[in-house]
């Protein structure tokens, strides 16, 4: 039965008082699986680390595990940092090691995780305890996806008393590049005091730091540069002086102090930071602090470390130089952000606990440009929290520009105590320097970074490092670029440096060798999977693993021997392609040719991986391939059969078999049989034949030798050889000449004698042909040309003579008749076809009679230049040479004008065809137009008469014109499109009527079978072409259709277009309305407050409500339908949405009472009557019968105090 339903959703209100509340607690429980104990291999010693093995890669990672867990710290990046029985990076790369391999598969790639297992735990290397000045540290002995070994260099503590804290170990100093190179400062009096801030803030820089070069060994400055020239890097500051102070300077790129000294300036804004004009010192500001997000001590390196006390009590420091200027009010606000960022933000917090520091040094010049405002913003920079942890703000202008600027920056910088020592305050430096020379690893430029240290030699194969007293520490990277590897296998260790020396104080100190390292090789492995025979060979799960290919350099440590092996999976380094050809040649080196050619890749490829990337985890390098074994040779048997017939007997000619390698050619030549002829084979051509995948038979055919012979007789002219007529073929017994007959000399015809024959006795069976040789006979021909009206030789005209052999045609040339000015040839005089030559000459008389000359006549317009219409081509004939007596007729409408030739009386026929044009002129013809009211039958006012000229008989195509207010009618004459000019002159009348501007508009409001379902609207006096939306035009039709649509569906199909244009007559607009069955309302119940504790009993009847239950059916046709309403959240206290009280609703009837349930949909009203087109539920249920919804709760139930709401939803269906 098919249903349509209609649903809405509204809401039940409930409240419960209750008295009493409890509170629930969740237990909750947890399981473990013990697992099964790993065997385990032997524990890893510092006496039997080289020696150690293990047989499965579950023992090795156990005794691993174990191992590593002795040595492991708390420090998440470097846990073996504190470790002194082994070295550092060789604990660091077996744990790389052992992580990886848990990811091992099985079969191979468990073998191979357990083979790096076991040659990383060979590789590992003891701690050298002895006190050396400097240490070498590799912080892992594999390199990473990018083949780069992390390595640190430490530079331990030599001298007492130290500084354990540094005065100020960063100091940022940035200069102005463009806006600072300009500008004028004068003195109160009126000079001049500076031309070019730039100098003046250069110089100030000079003097602080020759004022700190005693004091402050342990400074650490950070200059950063704006707009600096990457030439100017290590230059002096003292070698950048300007010629004049108009020059524009690039900015400050480095200071020297003197040897020793390690305070520099080490790096430039980018292009981006650069500031313009107008002051923008916000991006120099946070570029600053993302370089102090990335600390130079250590650069993030695990702790504990020389430099860990010391960075995390170093304090960041900016001194920015600038003319304050701001474009915008913008502008400020970053600049205020930015400072509150390195203030506060969390980048520079996280490698120093010391607040920062900022100094602005404001230059307040006289003549800031046009737009740019001076605003060094001291009170919103410097507050007085910032003031009490040493924020300065120095101005300089007019007043003061004279007094010492060093002396207030040198006056700002606070002073951090430092460590005192029986002699006092220690401020002396250290400086050391350590040559790295590379042995097979290479440096990468540009990745050193030290603290209190700079770089003096960088290269790829070099690195020279200086640093200070208290243990500069840097870091660099080691990259495995070398390609040379020969003679090395996985797990071998190559030392990173080739020497390494430090110099403290002028003397040298060893240092501990350097780090060794493993090279980035790798073993490889393929694993073959064959197919089962069954399933599809495009699916793996057909496919079964039937042996595995290792390098030869593979170690089974009393683990799995494989007995394939190839050089070609051995050390294969890190990131290299092993592709799927070179995955199949090691296959092939591996299994041997004769093997590797029964496989069969067609399928098997589509599951093959396109290459493999050799990975540091060794389990990840295992290619599989697949394929399907087959067999490598087949064979061929030969069968020998009678074409068309039967088998040659065996007796006769046995079968041959023929064996060889699949595809390979066969070779098959055909069997020489005694009596029989070769003829073809079922395999043509034999050459191409090749051995198949399956066993195959080929054909040879014969055909049996006769007892017959035959002969070939030629038939040839003598000396030429020219074939007289084609050969034929005839046959007698073997031995015996041919016959006369046979022979049959006479058949070459008349034009030849027969000469001599060779051979001249000729046999059958012995001579395989004979040739009869013949001479030529010739004739004479003569073709005479004759005027057959005059029977005479036509004058002037030379005869033809031809000669060719007797008893043959001449050729077709020499029988075409020739071509005669103005004669034409008569073929029915001669026939030629049966023309020959004969031995006798002869006289052949061609006849010609007189050709007749024509002329087309055309009549063409003149004016036009065109032929004239109705006048058609004529033509005259006569003898050629003759007067052609043509004339120019009368033609209606025209006059005749020239002729082509000019002289029409000298024209005569020639043996060509000629055209003779004739030109006329067009005749012109005038016509009035006339414009008339038909009503009035008097003119139009203000509609003067026309005129229109033309060519007499041409289509005058008059059209009528449009005229205000007025409709064309007709015509007279009648119809206008037949009107054509002619040689008097006409008159026509066009005929209008006058215009209506109003019309009257009636809109219906009907039903589906059309009867108006309210009265009609009459809109009378509408206004010809307005347009309207007639839904909304008029108040009274819009309230109509309001009202309709409460219990109608307006057709939206019938509905006048909109907009609509009135048009020029009474017209009628009709709205449909389709009747429907529809949801009109439903309420929202309210059941009132229920006094009751946390049990008892509750029962809740007659809820209140404001809006209605209501359906309303329109429809025509009226048929059943049933109201269902379905609870689809139940009652749930509005502040606890735990409580919820299940199975609280109910709904009475005439007959039951019916619980809801959770989305369970209860049938509530059926009509007992359909002749309705309303009905009110609530009140033909509810208050007329006191049926409806009921609220019930048993005493047992347990409930809270609280206000309770539930959603129903009620759906109308009908049924049909």
């Amino acid at each position: 039965m098919k249903r349509k339903v209609r649903m809405k959703r509204f809401k039940i209100g409930f409240s419960l008082l209750m008295s009493l509340v409890m509170v629930f607690g969740v237990l909750q429980y947890a399981f473990t699986a013990q697992q099964a104990p790993v065997k385990a291999a032997a524990d890893i010693t510092t006496s039997n680390y080289t020696t150690w093995t293990a047989a499965t890669l579950a023992e090795a990672r156990d005794s691993v595990n174990k191992f590593l867990t002795s040595f492991k710290g708390t420090d998440p990046d470097r846990p073996y940092k504190e470790e002194t029985d082994w070295q550092e990076g060789s604990l660091a790369a077996l744990d790389k090691v052992y992580t990886a391999s848990a990811s091992a598969g099985s079969g191979v790639s468990s073998e191979l995780a357990r083979q790096q297992l076991i040659q990383t735990v060979h590789g590992l290397e003891k701690y050298d305890s002895t006190d050396y000045f400097g240490r070498n540290l590799a912080l892992n002995d594999y390199p990473d996806d990018e083949l780069t070994y992390k390595l640190m260099q430490v530079i331990n503590e030599e001298e007492e008393g130290v500084a354990s804290f540094l005065r100020e170990s960063r100091i940022s100093i940035a200069d102005r590049g463009n806006t600072m190179t300009g500008g004028l400062i004068y003195n109160t009096g009126g000079s001049l005091a500076v031309n070019n801030l730039y100098l003046h803030a250069r110089n100030t820089l000079m003097n602080f730091f020759d004022r700190g070069q005693g004091t402050w060994g342990a400074y650490s400055f950070y200059g950063l540069r704006s707009n600096g020239l990457a030439s100017q890097i290590g230059q002096p500051i003292s070698s950048l002086d300007v010629p004049t102070p108009t020059v524009m300077m690039a900015g400050i790129s480095s200071i020297a102090l003197g040897p020793g000294k390690t305070t520099y300036f080490n790096d430039a804004m980018p292009t981006a930071v650069t500031m313009s004009q107008q002051s923008n010192p916000a991006a120099y500001i946070r570029w600053a602090i993302e370089k102090y997000s990335v600390p130079i001590l250590g650069k993030g390196l695990p702790e504990p470390y020389i430099y860990t006390t010391i960075a995390n009590k170093s304090r960041p420091v900016i001194v920015l130089f600038t003319n304050s200027e701001f474009p915008s009010q913008a502008a400020k606000q970053d600049y205020l952000a930015s400072l509150d960022e390195f203030e506060n933000g969390t980048k520079v917090k996280q490698w120093t606990s010391v607040p920062p520091l900022f100094i602005q040094i404001s230059y307040k010049r006289n003549n800031a440009p046009a737009g740019a405002t001076y605003d060094p913003m001291i009170d919103e920079i410097f507050t007085p929290s910032r003031i009490a942890r040493g924020w300065r703000h120095i101005e300089v202008d007019s007043t003061n520009v004279n007094e010492n600027l060093t002396d207030k920056l040198w006056n700002a910088l606070p002073l951090i105590p430092v460590t005192q020592t029986p002699g006092g305050t220690i401020f002396q430096t250290l400086p050391w320097e350590a040559t790295l020379t590379t042995n097979e690893f290479q440096f990468v430029p540009g990745t050193f970074v030290a603290e209190s240290t700079s770089a003096t030699s960088m290269t790829e194969t070099e690195l020279k490092v200086s640093g200070i007293a208290d243990g500069g520490r840097g870091t660099f990277d080691a990259t495995a670029k070398n390609n040379s590897y020969s003679g090395y296998k996985m797990g071998d260790k190559l030392p990173a440096l080739a020497s390494s020396v430090y110099t403290s104080n002028g003397n040298a100190k060893d240092s501990n060798a350097s780090p060794n390292l493993y090279v980035p090789l790798s073993d490889a492995a393929v694993e073959l999977y064959t197919y089962s025979g069954s399933g599809s060979e495009d699916l793996a799960s057909s496919y079964t693993l039937k042996n595995t290919a290792v390098s030869n350099t593979y170690q089974n440590y009393g683990g799995t021997s494989y007995s394939w092996t190839s050089s070609q999976l051995a050390s294969k380094k890190y990131g290299t392609e092993l592709t799927l050809a070179a995955a199949k040649n090691a296959l092939k080196d591996a299994m041997g040719d004769a093997a590797f050619n029964k496989l069969n890749f067609t399928n098997g490829d589509s599951l093959n991986a396109a290459s493999l990337t050799v990975k540091f985890d060794a389990s990840k390098n295992v290619y599989k391939l697949y394929a399907k074994e087959e067999p490598t040779t087949s064979t061929i048997t030969i069968e020998h059969w009678i074409k068309d017939g039967a088998k040659i007997a065996t007796s006769t000619q046995d079968d041959i078999k023929k064996n060889g390698t699949i595809g390979e050619l066969a070779k098959i030549t055909p069997t020489v049989i005694s009596g029989y002829t070769y003829v073809n084979s079922d395999s043509d051509p034999l050459s191409s034949v090749t051995f198949g995948n399956t066993n195959k038979t080929v054909k040879l055919y014969y055909t049996e030798n006769p007892t017959t012979s035959t002969m070939k007789v030629n038939y040839v002219v003598a000396g030429s050889n020219e074939v007289i007529i084609p050969a034929k073929t005839i046959s007698g017994t073997t031995g015996e000449s041919p016959t006369a007959e046979q022979l049959n000399k006479e058949a070459v015809g008349a034009g030849y004698t027969y000469l001599m024959q060779n051979p001249n006795l000729p046999k059958f069976g012995t001579d395989a042909e004979v040739t009869l040789y013949y001479l030529v006979l010739n004739g004479k021909i003569t073709f005479e040309h004759w005027d057959k009206d005059a029977n005479q030789l036509i004058s002037g005209e030379t005869s033809k003579v031809v000669t060719g052999q007797v008893d043959t045609r001449p050729t077709q040339g020499d029988l075409t008749p020739k071509v005669i000015t103005g004669y034409t040839y008569d073929s029915a005089s001669v026939d030629l076809s049966t023309i020959k030559y004969t031995a006798a000459d002869q006289t052949v008389k061609l006849f010609y009679t007189r050709k007749q000359g024509s002329i087309k006549i055309e009549y063409w317009d003149s004016d036009t230049n065109t032929k004239i219409a109705n006048q058609s081509d004529e033509t005259k004939t006569g003898p050629t040479n003759t007067n052609a007596g043509i004339t120019a007729k009368t033609i209606a409408g025209y006059t005749f004008e020239r002729s082509e030739p000019t002289s029409l009386s000298s024209i005569v026929f020639l043996d060509t065809e000629q055209t003779v044009k004739l030109y006329y002129r067009r005749t012109k013809g005038t016509i009035t137009i006339e414009y008339w009211d038909q009503d009035t039958n008097q003119k139009i006012p203000g509609q003067a008469d026309e005129s229109q000229t033309g060519n007499v008989n041409d289509n005058v195509g008059l059209t009528p014109k449009t005229i205000a207010g007025y409709t064309y009618q007709r015509s007279e004459p009648s119809p206008l499109s037949s009107i054509v000019y002619k040689e008097t002159t006409q008159v026509v009348k066009l005929y209008y009527t006058k215009d209506a501007t109003e019309v009257t508009l009636t809109i219906r409001f009907v039903d589906e079978g059309g009867d108006d379902l309210v009265a009609s609207k009459v809109k009378p006096n509408q206004q010809i072409g307005k347009q309207i939306n007639v839904a909304t035009e008029y108040d009274d039709v819009a309230d109509v259709i309001t009202e309709l649509s409460k219990k109608y569906q307006l057709d939206v199909t019938s509905l006048p277009p909109d907009p609509y244009t009135i048009p020029n007559k009474d017209a009628t607009v009709t709205f449909k309305f389709l009747g429907v069955l529809k949801l009109v309302s439903a309420p929202d119940l309210e059941f009132g407050i229920k006094d009751t504790g946390i049990f008892g009993a509750v029962e809740a009847t007659s809820p209140t409500y404001t809006t209605p239950l209501v359906v309303s059916d329109s429809r025509t046709t009226k048929t059943g339908w049933t109201l269902s309403a379905k609870v689809t959240k139940e009652l749930t206290a509005l502040n606890d949405s735990s409580m919820v009280l299940t199975d609280a609703l109910y709904y009475k009837t005439d007959t039951q009472e019916k619980p809801m349930g959770l989305n369970l949909a209860k049938s509530i009203y059926s009509p007992g009557s359909l002749n309705q087109d309303s009905y009110d539920i609530s009140q033909l249920e509810w208050k007329n019968k006191t049926n409806g919804f009921i609220v019930r709760l048993p005493k047992t139930q347990y409930r809270s105090l609280d206000d309770y709401q539930a959603v129903i939803e009620y759906s109308l269906a009908e049924t049909r």
